[in-house]
């Protein structure tokens, strides 16, 4: 049978997550404690953690791919060999500041 790494790796993921919530709170998936309006609203609440952080990556995203079209535009204006070493580096720390980097 042939295995696939990614599927492995989620599998390991999703038990070393379940060792930590055993250890964290002393409970499984199979608790019965919970109401189903319950389970629903702790989904709800992992579903808008993970929407921040994909916001928070596209964000960063758009900042390298905006930062790199601006060094790229720097690049072609100028002749490079012409440049000075602080003209180089003024213009990769522009790159980078618009980066956040």
């Amino acid at each position: 049978m042939v295995s696939d790494s990614m599927v492995e790796s989620v599998i390991n993921k999703y038990k070393q997550r379940s060792k930590l919530g055993i250890e964290k709170y002393g409970v499984t998936m199979d608790r019965k404690d919970l109401s189903d309006v319950d389970w629903l609203t702790h989904a709800q609440e992992e579903a808008l953690d993970l929407s921040l952080y994909l916001e928070k990556m596209i964000v960063k995203k758009k900042m390298y791919a905006d930062a790199f079209e601006w060094l790229e535009q720097q690049l072609y204006k100028t002749k490079w060999d012409e440049l000075t070493h602080n003209e180089k580096m003024n213009i990769f720390g522009s790159a980078r500041l618009m980066a956040n980097i």
